[in-house]
């Protein structure tokens, strides 16, 4: 993966992250898709940060345990960490940005 792709997939996540589709729901059985669309939507986003790499341009920096840390909560599945794991991939990609890693 190369910076530039790191950085895309970085702003493709927090894009996407901020854009949750999830309509109104009035009755109980659309209330259940709703929850279970929430639930796809949430492992999709936990799947894309797994994916993410550690590249030699972010190593030894100040971001690189956010990445890291970012990238283990995700693969750990656990749903209740995606505001954390979206805290720490907007410091990657506001440092990357600051620091012309784009």
């Amino acid at each position: 993966m190369t910076t530039h792709e790191l950085f895309d997939r970085l702003q493709t996540w927090n894009m996407l992250f901020e854009q949750i589709p999830l309509p109104s729901f009035n009755n109980p059985t659309a209330q259940q898709l709703k929850l279970e669309v929430e639930r796809q939507w949430d492992n999709g986003m936990l799947h894309n940060a797994s994916e993410l790499e550690v590249i030699d341009d972010i190593k030894n920096t100040p971001i690189e345990t956010d990445l890291r840390t970012a990238i283990e909560y995700a693969k750990s599945g656990d749903r209740t960490k995606l505001k954390e794991i979206r805290s720490f991939l907007q410091n990657v990609q506001k440092y990357m940005f600051e620091n012309r890693l784009t």
